[in-house]
């Protein structure tokens, strides 16, 4: 396995739970044939308040959200709050709805 290496590329982090999350994101996007404990097919969800005059409440994948950031910051729509990442869809949406008939917003 060692002699298969081409490179190693060191990122340092603000805490020890964004390196666990960053780890898990870099493990999904290239698939690494030998680290298996991570991989898996889960699909994380973010939830975004959008700063607008009626601010919106968004939830989207993980991989689109981090799309969504570059993309914020060169257009006037702005993501001020970003929520997550959640493993559990399902609840989240519930929850969600749960928020939303106690505190309206838009959606």
């Amino acid at each position: 396995m060692i002699d298969q290496i081409a490179r190693i590329r060191w990122e340092e982090t603000d805490s020890e739970i964004s390196a666990l999350i960053r780890e898990s994101v870099l493990i999904k996007k290239y698939r690494p044939r030998f680290n298996v404990l991570l991989k898996d097919d889960k699909s994380y969800v973010m939830v975004g308040i959008i700063k607008e005059e009626f601010p919106r409440v968004v939830t989207m994948h993980q991989i689109q959200a981090d799309a969504y950031k570059k993309e914020c910051n060169s257009s006037r729509v702005q993501i001020k709050i970003w929520l997550g990442p959640y493993t559990g869809v399902y609840a989240l949406k519930e929850t969600l709805a749960f928020l939303r008939r106690i505190f309206p917003y838009c959606t």
